[in-house]
């Protein structure tokens, strides 16, 4: 009973002695496209850019081992391309359809983080799981008539993304998995590089006929205070 008691308070030493919580900022960019269904395969989908930033909440429960939450702002979408016709001034014209979509996120992402090295450089790996909430959006859509024809102009819209009209799932949640470096300035300051990649787990259309699922990559940099507990 001695012995237990002696490893259990050498455990909760332990811990203490390496408890250490992370505060910071980061920001970046994001590379996003949708994977589409079968049903979707005459469609052509391009990939967008957009940002992100974030606010860094991780505890370090041992020495190699952190939980960190994350939440912040995110803008992710996709650009579809496809052939179709339209009329114009009362005569049908061939050409193709363009429809870019920007929408924006609130993320909650929640992780785990593998820590590696003790020198000032050190390696991170995550994974890990985020919760998204779509907050708002717009869609411009473009006809472009092909091949072009003197005197008749394209057609071009852009109005801001109706979520029920278009039965949009406001939920977009996904997979993390990732890694980057932290670059320490003494003992608390440290710099912040990594790379994610996001896989959706939420079909993005409520509707049974279309299903489309998120897929992104974010790249960011980001500066942290550490505080450590013994």
């Amino acid at each position: 009973m001695k012995k237990i008691i002696l490893l259990g308070s050498f455990i909760a030493f332990g811990l203490s002695t390496q408890a250490q919580l992370t505060l910071g900022l980061k920001g970046g960019s994001a590379l996003s496209d949708w994977n589409a269904s079968s049903d979707t395969s005459e469609i052509d989908i391009i990939s967008k850019y957009g940002r992100n930033f974030a606010f860094a909440l991780e505890y370090q429960v041992i020495e190699r081992l952190s939980v960190r939450i994350e939440p912040g702002w995110s803008g992710r979408g996709a650009t579809i391309h496809q052939e179709g016709s339209a009329w114009i001034d009362g005569i049908q014209y061939e050409g193709y359809y363009r429809e870019e979509y920007d929408i924006n996120y609130f993320d909650i992402p929640l992780m785990a983080q593998l820590n590696l090295g003790d020198g000032p450089l050190r390696l991170r790996f995550l994974a890990g799981y985020n919760f998204s909430y779509a907050t708002g959006g717009e869609v411009k859509e473009i006809f472009n008539i092909d091949p072009p024809i003197a005197g008749v102009s394209n057609l071009e819209n852009t109005e801001n993304l109706n979520f029920e009209d278009r039965d949009w799932n406001t939920r977009d949640n996904a997979v993390i998995i990732g890694g980057g470096l932290n670059f320490f300035f003494g003992r608390h300051v440290g710099l912040r590089l990594d790379a994610r990649y996001f896989i959706g787990q939420s079909d993005l259309f409520l509707d049974e006929v279309r299903e489309a699922y998120n897929r992104t990559w974010m790249l960011n940099i980001g500066l942290e205070y550490r505080f450590e507990f013994y």
